[in-house]
C-alpha cells in the first residue's frame, strides 16, 4: 500500500486541573513527538475547549506549537476560561496536503470539535474529493453515525481513522490503523478526578492502549468501550 500519510500528536481532556502544564508538556511533541521520520509534528496546531455554559472556542495556526506566541496565548485563555473539556492537535501534513489554518485540526461545525490522525483515499491513491479527507470525515459522522462513518470509510484506501471528538459534554475516541501500529496509537488515562485521551503518554500515570477498532465513549468520567467490527 503507498501512502502519504498525515499524521498528527491528538490530545482530548476532560477534568484535569492542572491545564497549563499539561498543554505545555502537548507543546513539546511538536518537536519530540513520535513520528515516521523524526522531525515532530511542526506544521500547525489547534486548540478547541468548552466552559461551563458549553459555549465551544476554538483556536488554530498554520505554525509549529513549540515557537506559537498564539499558542501560548490560547493556553492561557484556556485557563482563564475555566474549560471544563478541550481537545488538542498537533499537525505533520502530508507533502500533497496545503500548510495553511484552514488545513490545522481541530475542526469545528457548530458545538462539536474534530481530529484525526491519519490519511483516506481511494484505491487508486487520489484524494476522496475537494475537500480534506479529515472534513469528510467529519461531515460523515454528523450526516450519520459515528459506528456508520467508520463502516463508509472502511471502504477506502486509509492509514488510520484514529480520531478524537466531543460535543463538550461527552468525548469519543477511538482508534483504527492499517499501517504503523507503533505510530498510529491512542492511550487513555482514567483516574477518580480526570480522564486524558492522547497519542503517546505525557504525564506519569497507568495510560493504557486501545486495541485497534476500539471506541471509548467518555461522559462524566464514566468511560464505555465498544468493539467496532466491518
Amino acid at each position: 500500500m503507498h501512502s502519504l500519510a498525515t499524521m498528527c500528536r491528538m490530545l482530548a481532556c476532560i477534568g484535569y486541573t492542572e491545564i497549563e502544564d499539561l498543554l505545555l508538556t502537548f507543546r513539546q511533541l511538536a518537536i519530540t513527538g513520535k513520528s515516521t521520520d523524526g522531525k515532530g509534528h511542526r506544521d500547525g496546531w489547534g486548540i478547541g475547549w468548552y466552559t461551563d455554559g458549553n459555549d465551544c472556542y476554538l483556536s488554530k495556526k498554520a505554525e509549529c506549537a513549540s515557537t506559537s506566541d498564539l499558542y501560548m496565548d490560547t493556553v492561557k485563555r484556556v485557563i482563564h476560561d475555566h474549560a471544563t473539556i478541550f481537545l488538542a492537535h498537533l499537525r505533520k501534513a502530508s507533502p500533497s496536503t496545503p500548510v495553511t489554518d484552514k488545513e490545522a485540526h481541530p475542526f469545528r461545525s457548530n458545538n462539536l470539535l474534530f481530529c484525526h490522525n491519519g490519511t483516506i483515499k481511494k484505491w487508486d491513491d487520489q484524494p476522496l474529493g475537494e475537500d480534506l479527507d479529515t472534513l469528510l470525515f467529519f461531515r460523515k459522522i454528523q450526516e450519520t453515525s459515528i459506528e456508520s462513518a467508520i463502516n463508509y470509510f472502511k471502504r477506502f484506501n486509509y492509514t488510520s481513522l484514529t480520531f478524537l471528538l466531543t460535543d463538550g459534554r461527552t468525548i469519543w475516541a477511538y482508534r483504527d490503523f492499517r499501517e504503523k501500529e507503533g505510530y498510529y496509537t491512542l492511550y487513555y488515562l482514567k483516574t477518580e478526578e480526570f480522564v486524558l485521551f492522547c497519542s503517546e503518554p505525557i504525564i506519569q500515570g497507568e495510560w493504557v492502549l486501545l486495541n485497534n477498532g476500539e471506541l471509548i465513549t467518555c461522559s462524566h468520567l464514566d468511560i464505555t468501550i465498544t468493539r467496532l467490527t466491518s
